[in-house]
């Protein structure tokens, strides 16, 4: 089962909420360029990633379903990268 966070260190991951879209989408802009190396990499609209933000926080379950996670690191623990699991 994957807690909802957990930090080590200066890393804190924790599940993301409505008010983290736009950092998200902006996180997600800014690797556009890893489509090069990862063709399966896609830049999305910000409504689809509010779409799956949603679905992450209406699914109460700790043990199944979709949930979205993000990483923040440093002293003021900045939104450093969105990470998903299921």
């Amino acid at each position: 089962m994957v807690q909802l966070a957990w930090s080590e260190g200066k890393t804190a991951v924790r599940a993301v909420t409505a008010a983290q879209t736009p950092a998200l989408h902006a996180v997600f802009l800014e690797c556009a360029d890893a489509a090069a190396l990862d063709p399966s990499f896609a830049p999305v609209p910000e409504g689809e990633i509010a779409e799956l933000v949603a679905r992450s926080e209406a699914d109460a379950s700790r043990e199944r379903g979709f949930r979205m996670r993000s990483i923040h690191s440093g002293p003021g623990g900045e939104l450093s990268w969105p990470a998903t699991s299921t």
